[in-house]
């Protein structure tokens, strides 16, 4: 996780979250859309969703997600490149 997605998540020490999934970082409501975004990728097209979801710290915030293949690998659990989630 670069030092900006930390910043952004409120994530003091990233340790904890290594070697877990992303979709875990989303609440329940948004799971499905985070899961979905993550298949279109892995079918070499881009995806997408807009969602609400709390900070490490449990602030709320909205976000809107992009996640898409990286152009020159092949696919694989840590070869998803251009993710994307801004803070709106």
């Amino acid at each position: 996780m670069s030092a900006n997605g930390q910043k952004l998540l409120e994530i003091a020490d990233v340790q904890p979250y290594m070697n877990s999934s992303w979709i875990n970082l989303w609440g329940e409501e948004a799971k499905d859309l985070a899961t979905e975004a993550v298949a279109r990728a892995v079918r070499g097209e881009v995806g997408s969703f807009q969602a609400v979801g709390r900070t490490a710290r449990g602030t709320v915030k909205s976000w809107d997600t992009v996640i898409q293949p990286h152009p020159r690998r092949a696919w694989s659990n840590r070869s998803l490149a251009g993710r994307l989630a801004r803070h709106l």
